[in-house]
């Protein structure tokens, strides 16, 4: 199945969550929607494409309130949301928009990192997977397949070193390892270091201490 064959379909279901490379996939997504609901327009006023790398809960009320607005045309309202990765609590806010219903109103959501997706919230949509083998970075692989001792002493270093943005890729990356790592208890894992990820996204977040929580938590993988 190719991405297009998604949008060969004479009715649609109102959320759709993709695995997909973004920056390729994102100018077919665009095409194929902007065929099936507006005659080609990618202008269209009832269509909406809004772009993150973090999606947090603040877009998702925004998306929301806007959902909830009257169409301008006698056509669908349409959203293509792609991004990263997306907080737990963003997710939360995007699963009460999917279980109140918004009529005739359909969603797109994109991503090219796997494992963060709330089974709550694919559960709530047609889910597709067109990723190719997803790698990661040696630094994640290492904390990862490390037993506690090995882990502990990598965040000693991280933290010597005073390298944030060591510790934020090994979380962010960390959610999709865990999930395709993570065997029978895949889902777990992954939502505990998404919940770890949202507490990293504060500025005043200690990340010696949330690594210690994952490495505490996740056994060797």
């Amino acid at each position: 199945m190719e991405l297009k064959d998604v949008f060969d379909r004479t009715a649609f279901h109102h959320a759709y969550i993709l695995y997909a490379d973004r920056k390729q996939s994102i100018p077919v997504i665009k095409d194929s929607i902007a065929r099936s609901f507006f005659d080609s327009d990618l202008t269209h006023p009832d269509f909406a494409h809004i772009s993150y790398e973090v999606c947090k809960i603040d877009d998702i009320r925004e998306i929301g309130e806007r959902a909830g607005l009257r169409s301008i045309t006698d056509r669908p309202k349409v959203f293509l949301c792609d991004c990263r990765i997306m907080t737990m609590e963003a997710q939360n806010a995007f699963l009460k928009i999917f279980e109140d219903g918004t009529s005739n109103t359909h969603f797109f959501i994109v991503t090219s990192s796997k494992g963060w997706v709330l089974p709550t919230l694919a559960s709530r949509a047609e889910v597709y997977d067109f990723l190719d083998v997803v790698s990661f970075s040696p630094l994640t692989e290492s904390f990862f397949k490390g037993g506690l001792r090995e882990r502990l002493a990598l965040i000693e270093k991280i933290s010597k070193d005073k390298d944030r943005t060591a510790a934020v890729s090994i979380i962010e990356e960390g959610v999709s390892y865990a999930y395709m790592h993570g065997g029978h208890k895949k889902y777990t894992y992954a939502e505990t270091v998404l919940g770890v990820y949202d507490y990293a996204m504060a500025p005043s977040s200690s990340y010696k201490m949330l690594l210690e929580y994952i490495a505490l938590m996740i056994p060797a993988l």
